[in-house]
């Protein structure tokens, strides 16, 4: 018998933009403990993501090179898009 230990990640969060303004520096905290992002809304329609850096983005980040960075393609949804329903 074999058996394996999944760790299920929890569910994106999505909100507001004015719910976001409002708890901003708390949902920092947050994401950074959990590294859960957050989707961003204005008007049900996504416009940000709000999630840590990748270590890759860090030592851009760190080195003043953010200009090379470029965003992952794989999982990342399209900004603009209704926010899926439960």
């Amino acid at each position: 018998m074999v058996m394996t230990m999944v760790k299920k990640l929890p569910a994106r969060r999505t909100m507001s933009i004015s719910e976001f303004r409002a708890k901003c520096l708390a949902l920092m905290d947050e994401v950074a403990e959990t590294g859960v992002p957050i989707d961003v809304t204005r008007h049900g329609k996504i416009v940000g993501e709000f999630r840590p850096l990748t270590a890759e983005e860090a030592r851009l980040f760190a080195e003043g090179k953010m200009e090379e960075w470029k965003p992952p393609k794989a999982g990342r949804r399209k900004l603009g898009t209704k926010k899926a329903t439960r």
